[in-house]
């Protein structure tokens, strides 16, 4: 495993005072599988007023210590380190109530969630749960008993559903029992920490089969897949492209696309959704993009110039292209998402060359409007009404040809 340098230096420095250590979780797992892993967590047998000693040169955050856990500022980089531990009861269903550092490295990976991140590395591997042959088997796999593992967090719920996605693995059968057995403790994990592994799960990967594997999960967190039914669920996958969600997708397009396939085809509550958006602490900016691609996903998307203006006019730029990508995902025939490509491409010429489809890009105002003689008045009626000719290409945006325009459309008002 080909370790950075500033992990090495660490590493080094913590073994020079006699101390065991290890790179351990998922930059082990994403090496195994042939991925670049960017983040090194390092554990020991070192307690962390050793840490803190070995490194007292180095800009030391200590807010994970009552866990065992230091972090260093090193070379520009933040690293993790933490006490070999065991873990003692769980009566939040997150965090544990105490721990106790032990010296035995095989004791502190038993705690761990999944036998894929329980793979130390200290120039040779050291797998006691079989996580590497879990990893060429593409199995999500408890270390132990899967209702002990959730019960101590419950987060770890979320974490299997995400592991599982966005890696492409199956979970293994003991484990799915342990998750609809336990899912029903997720009540009592911060709804923040819920979204951002519910993000993580639909940032990369096709997530429609977890979705219906796992749909009991999801309708105890979300009461807009409450009100849906499995059958329809299945419906709508049926019917939608969602195996082919890009990466680089924007996340309210990938949580929107989530939404539609448990309410398309029903009427669509959007104050029950947006009061689950807001429990998941979304941004105001995410749930409003949000709710707008939701409700206008069945808009039709007019492919030439003029019916493309008038989308941008009424829907803004940012929601109409998320309308559109959307909208890809949630149709059957090749023809539908060619055209909604070609729509898209329409859409992004139209304003790369900042062709005119609002107000704002009049090139025309109200003090324009004031000297031809109109009254305070007209000018918004006035505005609108010039708007529509330039989208219409019956008026050429320029300021003159605009002025003339109203010069001649009549007499102006005393």
């Amino acid at each position: 495993m080909k370790i950075p340098r500033y992990i090495k230096t660490i590493m080094n420095k913590i073994e020079k005072n006699k101390h065991e250590v290890y790179i351990v979780g998922g930059a082990c797992r994403d090496f195994l599988m042939s991925r670049k892993p960017f983040d090194y967590d390092l554990t020991t047998s070192a307690q962390p007023n050793q840490i803190k000693e070995i490194f007292k040169k180095y800009k030391i955050f200590n807010y994970g210590e009552k866990h065992g856990t230091i972090s260093i500022y090193f070379q520009k980089k933040e690293v993790q380190i933490t006490t070999f531990r065991c873990e003692k009861t769980y009566s939040d269903y997150r965090h544990p109530d105490e721990v106790e550092f032990v010296k035995d490295l095989k004791e502190d990976l038993s705690r761990r969630d999944f036998t894929i991140n329980s793979i130390a590395y200290n120039k040779i591997f050291i797998d006691y749960f079989n996580g590497i042959e879990d990893i060429k088997s593409k199995l999500i796999r408890c270390v132990g008993d899967p209702n002990l593992r959730f019960k101590e967090d419950a987060l770890r719920i979320m974490r299997a559903l995400r592991f599982s996605v966005n890696l492409e693995f199956e979970i293994e059968e003991e484990t799915r029992k342990g998750i609809l057995n336990n899912y029903y403790l997720l009540e009592n994990i911060s709804k923040e920490r819920i979204r951002d592994e519910l993000v993580k799960l639909l940032k990369q990967g096709n997530f429609y089969k977890i979705l219906v594997d796992y749909f009991q999960v999801f309708s105890s967190i979300l009461n807009f897949v409450k009100s849906s039914s499995l059958e329809d669920l299945r419906v709508n996958i049926t019917n939608t492209n969602t195996s082919k969600l890009q990466k680089n997708d924007e996340t309210v397009v990938r949580v929107s696309v989530f939404i539609i396939l448990f309410v398309k085809n029903k009427k669509i509550n959007l104050n029950q959704i947006e009061g689950d958006l807001k429990q998941l602490c979304f941004s105001k900016k995410d749930i409003f993009e949000i709710l707008k691609i939701v409700e206008n996903i069945l808009l039709d998307i007019d492919v030439n110039e003029i019916g493309l203006k008038k989308l941008l006019n009424k829907h803004g730029y940012e929601v109409l292209t998320k309308i559109i990508v959307a909208k890809q995902y949630l149709v059957t025939t090749d023809d539908e998402i060619a055209n909604f490509k070609k729509a898209l491409v329409q859409v992004n010429k139209i304003e790369k060359r900042k062709t005119c489809y609002n107000l704002k890009m009049l090139n025309i105002d109200g003090d324009d409007i004031k000297k031809i003689g109109y009254k305070n008045k007209e000018i918004q009626l006035l505005k609108e009404e010039i708007l529509e000719k330039v989208i219409n290409n019956e008026l050429v945006n320029k300021k003159q040809i605009l002025i003339e325009y109203l010069k001649k459309r009549k007499t102006p008002s005393d």
